[in-house]
């Protein structure tokens, strides 16, 4: 019991001293908060060209593709050589010169759309990307700038794939640079 009491006495005294104060001026602190977090904005470094292509590629047109409502409208678009909506994403995160430099083909025989790219710059960055549409949905292919390895190395890009689950797969390295050789090669029957 008179441990209890301790407790009680210890726990109302602390209670009792501490003291409750309203800022003096909380919409000037809220300013404050505001304009350092805009300055830490304007100051944080931009990001490389290469890492927004890469996002834009890599990440971005594999989600759309691969959502079932996204990805229909995205393939009708691009049987339309349509490319309005994904020039205006790619303005908005890449820039307004590589959006126009973008171009879109659509190959009914094989009932698959490419979207060529302007030249790669950087490592992993598309040449081509190839949508083919399939019985259980679409197939979504990358053909990407690779590292040669020396002058007379023939390579000239990795073939790639990205699954509905995210994950990505190497077809291995390639000596074309054209579009319709990248599509032939992946349109083999």
């Amino acid at each position: 019991m008179k441990l209890f009491i301790l407790v009680l006495v210890l726990t109302l005294s602390a209670c009792s001293s501490t003291q409750v104060t309203k800022p003096t001026e909380p919409l000037a602190d809220t300013v404050n908060l505001e304009l350092e977090t805009k300055e830490s904005a304007e100051k944080a470094p931009e990001v490389p060209e290469s890492q927004k292509v890469y996002y834009f590629q890599h990440r971005l047109l594999p989600e759309l593709t691969y959502d079932s409502v996204s990805g229909d409208l995205l393939f009708a678009d691009l049987m339309q050589r349509d490319l309005a909506k994904l020039q205006s994403i790619a303005a908005e995160i890449i820039s307004a010169d590589y959006a126009t430099g973008m171009a879109s083909k659509y190959y009914p025989e094989h009932d698959a759309a490419l979207i060529t790219f302007p030249t790669p710059k950087s490592l992993t960055n598309c040449f081509f990307v190839l949508i083919k549409k399939g019985d259980k949905g679409y197939h979504f292919y990358t053909y990407e700038k690779t590292l040669s390895f020396s002058e007379d190395d023939p390579v000239k890009g990795v073939v790639g794939l990205w699954s509905e689950d995210g994950t990505h797969g190497n077809l291995g390295g390639r000596t074309y640079s054209t579009a319709d050789e990248f599509v032939s090669d992946l349109m083999k029957e």
